[in-house]
């Protein structure tokens, strides 16, 4: 067992540290004035250390262990688990309890194991590939929307972004706002952004009908100018 000394008010607090976190109950109760047998004793410590053993698969032996003899003087007396621990400290003192508390939570973080800063190469390769097909059809995404019209670079790349991201999950503009790439806070294709001029009530009947896209109609580049208008103040309702 690895023996690990804490200083509590000048008072060393002798822990063990194995399977699991010992206390050293002889030697700090000496230093309160108090025997760790006497606390052993009391009804309500029996009743607790039977109820661990009954729900909590806990042995007496493995709550409370008792070492005698060896040169280790730090190693020799009583010995309580840390599921008896803050119980026991409380007995003593409660602040003494609550430091203990600490000093618990502290050891257990060091016993975490050592993660490994290596990357998972296997992930990382799947996705290296998962992004050069999303490139590629981005690429192939953004010649056909040219083709049947799209012609704004603006709509054309927030378009090809939106079908690449349907059919693989990759968002690039996403990613590029994750990696702290500055990008504009809100991205709408010109249908979108006439839609909304359609759904507010801020525009006239008149001007709806400029952006109108029901029935089959669609913003052209003969409206060009008003849907630059349009998007403006769209952007300022949203």
């Amino acid at each position: 067992m690895e023996i690990i000394t804490r200083n509590y008010n000048n008072i060393e607090v002798v822990f063990g540290n194995s399977e699991s976190i010992y206390i050293n109950a002889t030697q700090i109760a000496k230093q309160f004035n108090k025997q760790s047998n006497d606390w052993l004793r009391l009804k309500d410590t029996k009743a607790y250390i039977e109820a661990l053993s009954r729900n909590g698969n806990s042995r007496f032996g493995d709550l409370v262990a008792v070492r005698k003899g060896g040169n280790d003087k730090n190693a020799q007396g009583t010995w309580i688990h840390k599921k008896l621990i803050i119980a026991f400290a409380r007995w003593l003192s409660p602040e003494f309890a609550v430091w203990c508390d600490q000093q618990i939570e502290e050891i257990l973080s060091q016993n975490q194991p050592f993660k490994s800063e290596i990357p998972d190469l296997d992930y990382l390769r799947k996705r290296t590939e998962q992004i050069e097909t999303s490139t590629k059809q981005l690429i192939a995404f953004k010649k056909s929307f040219h083709e049947i019209g799209i012609r704004r670079e603006e709509e054309l790349i927030v378009t090809s972004n939106r079908a690449v991201a349907k059919e693989t999950g990759v968002d690039f503009i996403e990613l590029a706002e994750l990696k702290g790439i500055p990008t504009p806070e809100k991205y709408f294709t010109v249908t979108e952004l006439c839609q909304k001029v359609m759904d507010s009530d801020n525009f006239s009947d008149e001007s709806k009908k400029l952006v109108s896209t029901k029935a089959g109609d669609k913003p052209t580049e003969k409206a060009k100018d008003f849907s630059d208008f349009a998007i403006y103040f769209a952007i300022m309702l949203i």
